[in-house]
């Protein structure tokens, strides 16, 4: 009798559970207001199964056999690909924990929809970057690192499309005004979400390299300084800061080929006459691509000292030619 009531009431929530997936919920997730829902939808799910006795959510159920299960709601609210895949939703506590994760499937497409198809979601960069990459773990998202490079790689590809607003902040990196914004997303890259460092360096690396569409296409319109200002002399000093850099570094020590390349296209633009009566300070100038051979530097683990501190010492010992 006892079991014959036990596998009523499994029959019961589980009745109840379909006529809420198939009647009820929706999983659209096309904007905020369906996100949000979303979520509420989770926390239903969350209180089914911490007020469930321990010995219902493990009562064994079959959802292969029955045809409703494979439908491509069910599917997506279960998050499995195909129907092989509902052997692993065995138990009533297996389904709701299923419905759980595929509510917040739901939701990381649109976080990732939101970072790798509109240029909006960089219009307050990087914030909303990290807004959404928090978002996606607080999801339990296990695609985390694939994600961070399809976003790198996205901003490169789209760098020139970004809005023109003076100062934006996706250009900061290329700019005397801020010019860490670039460095502290690395950062908070690798610190919050281990992401690896030997995959930074091709990005900074790339990055730099877009500064030099700035010079052929009118770098006051993007940057947001007025032609004959500090700001245009500090951009334009880059150049010349980075040449003298190089030229000493390759003097002391070897330089990858990808180093030398930059060497030669970057001289190539010096050709602006600078204010003489400006202090043009390498270390701000030039701090990304001095984050850049540190990080090498870390990957390499060539010796206890930071070649940024190395570039320091180097900088203290020749300030005068620059």
């Amino acid at each position: 009798m006892e079991k014959n009531n036990k596998e009523l009431i499994l029959n019961i929530i589980i009745g109840h559970i379909e006529k809420w997936v198939e009647t009820i919920s929706d999983i659209s997730n096309e904007s905020e207001e369906s996100i949000e829902r979303l979520n509420e939808y989770k926390e239903i799910f969350s209180l089914l199964s911490n007020n469930i006795s321990k010995d219902s959510l493990t009562s064994k159920i079959n959802l292969k056999n029955t045809t409703k299960f494979t439908s491509d709601k069910w599917l997506k609210t279960l998050d499995v690909a195909d129907r092989t895949q509902l052997n692993n939703v065995s138990t009533l506590g297996s389904l709701l924990s299923n419905i759980k994760r595929g509510y917040s499937s739901l939701q990381n497409t649109y976080y990732t929809n939101k970072l790798l198809t509109g240029v909006n979601a960089y219009d307050n960069f990087p914030t909303d970057v990290y807004d959404n990459l928090d978002k996606l773990n607080m999801n339990d998202y296990d695609n985390m690192e694939k994600t961070i490079t399809d976003v790198n790689e996205y901003i490169l590809s789209k760098i020139k499309k970004f809005r023109f607003s003076p100062g934006h902040l996706i250009y900061s990196g290329y700019s005397y005004i801020n010019p860490n914004v670039i460095i502290q997303y690395c950062k908070t890259l690798i610190d919050k979400h281990d992401y690896p460092k030997e995959k930074l360096t091709p990005f900074i690396h790339t990055y730099i390299l877009n500064r030099y569409h700035m010079h052929k296409n009118n770098p006051p319109l993007h940057m947001g300084f007025t032609v004959g200002s500090d700001s245009e002399n500090m951009f334009y000093a880059y150049t010349y800061l980075l040449d003298a850099w190089l030229s000493e570094l390759s003097s002391t020590k070897n330089i990858s080929n990808t180093w030398k390349n930059l060497y030669i296209i970057n001289k190539s633009y010096c050709s602006f006459p600078l204010n003489p009566f400006l202090y043009y300070c390498k270390d701000d100038i030039l701090s990304l691509p001095i984050y850049l051979k540190e990080l090498e530097y870390i990957n390499d683990n060539e010796s206890d000292m930071s070649d940024y501190e190395d570039v320091k010492e180097l900088d203290e010992s020749s300030r005068h030619d620059f």
